[in-house]
């Protein structure tokens, strides 16, 4: 019930912040117009593999242009136009096995001068409707020069034939053709070039036969509560796949496991989970409870994941025999075989045992064309045997498929492949391929060049990323003592352990003679992100007995106390240290805040504490607003208004409102002391 197109008024009434999310589509493209610059834009894409759009605006309203402001560079308007593939909203998520790569294409290009289209393709975007005066409004962009005709017909009656002739940047409109007809379903348009090709083609969309049929999301029953345990193991899938913030996919799959202890796919699901973690004990044992149920009929299940992961989590636990077995054995499973036989190729390399290496990964790629690493594995593993032409060749055709592909690169030219910017994470990244496949000295080589990389600003424009796992992870390679007392007396500063890799190398370090603090805190950092609660705060405690003078320290034992035992008097202690180490941290000053107000400490307290610190307060918005709340809840409304007035605040995405809220609260308290006052 739109009113016309350039009737600006309707705009006014959109709610703010507003989304309009499509999750279903008929066409294969998606656009959007704005009248007051008379141009917008098309996006194409295949709609079976790319069928998400969505459009977001923060509105228009006094709260939607503060967004304007700090969102543009002249003040709006801010609208946000998205594409999803393999994904049929934002929020959705598809699967990727291991080294499996999924390809597609989007183009994106200007359209002008016609309003919105109705059809669109990489080549032309059409716009057709019939105006109010009953008249065919016609209009017209290409992305490409273009020479043909447009011929429109109703009911396979020709009603016009229009040769066009255009440039991209121009555009065609017409209106001189009338609708006789009842419904604009019955027009039919189609744009083809001087051969007769057909170059677009619509045919308005019958809107009585549209229906509705996506069904609106629902929130989980508890786990007790769900009847069967296929229910149970896809609700439990559906927790992990969303990555869900508040609830854990494994209660779910524990409860089947409480009906039915040798459920595969429920043993497989937190065999995997436990595998991320890095608990790779436990890992196993579910592993191999899921290859017992999968086995106990057949020796070969319809699927090879569990034999995958059993393999991987072996070959972490170091036994590689038993690991090569169990890899084979999921290599027997088509969807399986691409990723088994990868890993049987690491294992080979790892022996020196080159012509296997190469035999597996040759059966990985006939599985898996797009398996890059294993072409590249596979260059390694010719040089390795003299045979450098076609190793050349097939690292040249790996470049030509992606050109970003820093492995690949390294190898061909040596060095530090330019694209990776010198980068210390696509460096570890690299370094942890060399050592899978047991090539301990090339990843060495590759980090020497990381090191001499950093002092050539002329090979290297771009600064050296600081990572003090990088001398960790070559004191792992090496063995050499100097090695690790050169990692351990490096600034915590840039230290984001995240791999299970670097879990491993962080293991070892603190298992080394000598105190290490820096491991130990980014061990824990790792642990606690990988939802080890417990361990993370063990190890944390490690470092704090080893003398650490990192504040971070402090402060994350901080919130783990806090987060795992509610230890408010020790979390609070923990994060004074922290002050006393960093009292220039303004994050430190507002976290302890937040701790203060979760355990409920007085008022006068926390204000006293805020106002103390308040030059460090004031470096955040997020602690500004904490103080002027602390000041109108003690009756200092005027105080807290004069600090809300004098300041710009940056709006942020979870703090809508906060300083509205204090405003208000301040302006509503003064006048109500002005009233009693009369």
């Amino acid at each position: 019930d739109r009113p016309g197109a350039n009737d600006l008024a309707w705009y006014k009434n959109i709610p703010v912040p507003t989304s309009y999310m499509v999750c279903q589509t008929g066409f294969d493209f998606f656009g959007g117009y704005d009248f007051s610059k008379n141009g917008g834009f098309v996006h194409t894409a295949n709609r079976h593999i790319a069928p998400g759009k969505k459009q977001w605006t923060w509105g228009n309203d006094r709260f939607g242009y503060a967004w304007d402001r700090e969102l543009t560079d002249e003040n709006g308007p801010y609208v946000e136009l998205m594409a999803g593939v393999y994904t049929d909203n934002q929020p959705d998520f598809s699967y990727l096995l291991p080294y499996e790569t999924k390809t597609f294409s989007q183009s994106w290009w200007p359209i002008q001068n016609i309003g919105p289209v109705q059809q669109a393709n990489e080549r032309a975007a059409l716009a057709l409707s019939i105006r109010d005066d009953r008249r065919i409004a016609l209009g017209l962009c290409v992305s490409e020069s273009f020479e043909g005709e447009l011929l429109v017909s109703r009911n396979g009656e020709t009603i016009t034939i229009i040769p066009i002739e255009l440039e991209p940047g121009d555009s065609f409109e017409n209106a001189d053709s009338r609708f006789t007809g009842e419904d604009a379903h019955e027009l039919h348009a189609e744009l083809r070039d001087t051969d007769g090709n057909l170059v677009l083609a619509y045919r308005p969309v019958d809107t009585s036969t549209l229906t509705r049929d996506r069904s609106v999301a629902t929130e989980p029953q508890a786990p007790s509560e769900i009847p069967s345990n296929d229910e149970l193991f896809l609700t439990g899938e559906h927790l992990e796949q969303y990555r869900h913030p508040t609830r854990s996919p494994e209660p779910y799959w524990e409860e089947a496991l409480r009906r039915d202890p040798g459920d595969a796919r429920c043993h497989t699901a937190l065999g995997k989970r436990a595998l991320l973690r890095g608990e790779f004990s436990t890992a196993r044992v579910h592993f191999e409870a899921a290859v017992t149920r999968l086995t106990s009929r057949h020796p070969n299940p319809v699927t090879g994941e569990a034999h995958y992961h059993l393999g991987l989590t072996l070959r972490y636990l170091g036994e590689e025999e038993r690991a090569y077995a169990a890899l084979y054995k999921a290599s027997w499973n088509s969807e399986w075989r691409s990723s088994a036989y990868y890993q049987l190729a690491t294992l080979d390399c790892r022996r020196e045992d080159w012509p296997t290496a190469i035999e597996h990964l040759d059966a990985s790629l006939a599985s898996n064309r797009d398996h890059q690493k294993a072409s590249t594995l596979m260059a390694l593993a010719l040089r390795k045997l003299g045979r450098h032409d076609e190793a050349t060749r097939l690292l040249d055709q790996v470049l030509g498929t992606d050109a970003l592909d820093h492995w690949a690169a390294h190898i061909r030219d040596g060095g530090i492949p330019p694209a990776s910017r010198n980068d210390a994470q696509t460096i570890l990244d690299l370094a942890f391929d060399f050592a899978e496949a047991g090539l301990h000295a090339e990843a060495l080589a590759l980090l020497d060049s990381h090191g001499e990389a950093a002092v050539d600003p002329v090979a290297v424009p771009n600064p050296l990323e600081r990572s003090a796992m990088i001398r960790y992870v070559r004191a792992w390679l090496s063995g050499d003592p100097d090695e690790l007392a050169a990692a351990r007396a490096q600034s915590a500063d840039h230290f984001f352990p995240s791999r299970l890799e670097e879990m491993q190398v962080l293991e070892w370090a603190l298992s080394q003679a000598g105190n290490d603090p820096l491991a130990a805190y980014g061990l824990g950092n790792l642990l606690f992100d990988k939802r080890r609660h417990a361990d993370a705060i063990a190890t944390w405690e490690k470092a704090i007995d080893a003398g650490t003078i990192t504040p971070q320290v402090h402060r994350n034992l901080g919130i783990g106390v806090w987060n795992l035992h509610r230890d408010g008097e020790r979390a609070a202690a923990c994060y004074d240290r922290a002050r006393e180490l960093d009292p220039s941290d303004a994050r430190l000053v507002s976290e302890s805040d937040q701790l203060a107000k979760k355990r409920n400490r007085p008022l006068t307290e926390r204000l006293a504490f805020l106002e103390e610190h308040r030059g460090l307060v004031l470096q955040r918005d997020d602690a500004t607003v904490e103080l002027t709340a602390l000041l109108n809840l003690t009756d200092r409304s005027g105080e807290a208004l004069d600090l809300l007035t004098s300041r710009r605040f940056h709006p942020w995405e979870g703090g809508e409102g906060a300083v509205l809220r204090q405003y208000t609260a301040a302006r509503l308290l003064l006048g109500k002391q002005a009233l009693e006052a009369g």
